[in-house]
């Protein structure tokens, strides 16, 4: 085990024991049709991971990249988050609207989510 796998275990115990369950969907896949405006044979994903949700700090909130709302959520290492994926929390409903992955030495720790709701 090398020292940043150990670093994600731990993380992951940490966000188990004081963190929430996070619930990620995704659509993939599907045909859009110009004609009538609808998506066929789209697939949905879904999959759980501990995380905890937090506030961004005033200053950061520019109304643009950042908006008055947006969340961010620390989530465990495992399935990757994409933009576009819908987050539920015991707070609400949002979208991933952009998304970080703490990986020294290419080993997955984090994900840093901005969720807005």
């Amino acid at each position: 085990m090398s020292f940043y796998s150990g670093l994600a275990k731990t993380a992951k115990q940490l966000l188990k024991k004081y963190g929430q369950s996070v619930a990620i969907s995704r659509k993939s896949g599907g045909v859009f049709d110009p004609a009538t405006g609808t998506t066929t044979g789209e697939a949905q994903s879904a999959f759980t991971a501990n995380g905890v949700v937090l506030d961004y700090k005033t200053a950061l909130v520019d109304g643009s990249s950042i908006r008055a709302g947006d969340k961010r959520i620390i989530l465990e290492s495992g399935n990757a988050p994409k933009i576009g994926d819908t987050i539920v929390t015991a707070l609400a409903v949002g979208s991933c609207v952009n998304f970080t992955t703490l990986s020294p030495a290419g080993e997955v720790v984090i994900y840093e989510l901005q969720v807005r709701y």
